[in-house]
């Protein structure tokens, strides 16, 4: 497939005020991601505080949502979450499950919070998981120097491709909501009804959908 790739940059919201903290986090990484952080203007009104932004190169291909990138949802909750994400069991880590992980982009900005977090990636569509590879299974940085756990990819239709029993602290997810040009949330509702059974004693999940979508 490497003729279909396509490299580009990703820009992932950090907030304003978790730029120190996951600057902080990443020091003395190893990442063969090339990683800077910017300041982007918050507005035209001035009162706005400037938004911290993590860029990295990224890896897309043809056919996938939002070309791969960020879209408008995901950047929506990516800013509601919280800038530092713990586990509510175990100082030594996270455990993450993305949801319809796409190539990956929920993912890396878990990863810029929690460098120490154990993702598991999961998505129906192969050549989406191809892409997350290529930008998440290479590991990282895990803070302080240290080497991020490696990523778990998951490749299935909703939750039949994870082990019975396998729990996490954390789930995030912007699911599909459309079939075409049709709305459908059968995906949708099968990760409001599966998820309580997935996390972790003191886990959350955090997914975003547009208003109209019956939640």
């Amino acid at each position: 497939m490497a003729e279909w790739r396509t490299r580009t940059t990703l820009s992932l919201p950090v907030g304003s005020k978790a730029l120190g903290e996951v600057e902080g986090d990443g020091a003395g990484s190893s990442s063969s991601k090339k990683r800077k952080h910017v300041d982007e203007d918050g507005g035209g009104d001035g009162g706005k505080e400037s938004e911290a932004k993590s860029e990295m190169d990224w890896v897309v291909y043809p056919g996938l949502f939002a070309g791969g990138g960020l879209d408008v949802m995901s950047a929506v909750l990516l800013r509601a979450m919280p800038a530092r994400l713990q586990s509510p069991r175990t100082s030594s880590g996270i455990s993450v499950l993305d949801f319809c992980s796409g190539s990956g982009t929920l993912a890396a900005a878990v990863r810029l919070r929690s460098p120490s977090a154990a993702l598991t990636l999961l998505d129906a569509d192969a050549v989406a998981l191809t892409a997350a590879r290529e930008n998440l299974g290479g590991g990282g940085g895990g803070g302080n120097g240290a080497a991020a756990p490696p990523c778990t990819f998951v490749l299935s239709d909703g939750w039949a491709g994870l082990a019975a029993g396998e729990t996490f602290d954390l789930i995030v997810s912007n699911p599909p909501v459309h079939l075409g040009l049709q709305p459908e949330f059968t995906v949708l509702s099968s990760l409001v009804a599966g998820c309580k059974a997935r996390l972790n004693p003191g886990g959350t999940c955090w997914l975003v959908a547009q208003r109209y979508v019956p939640v």
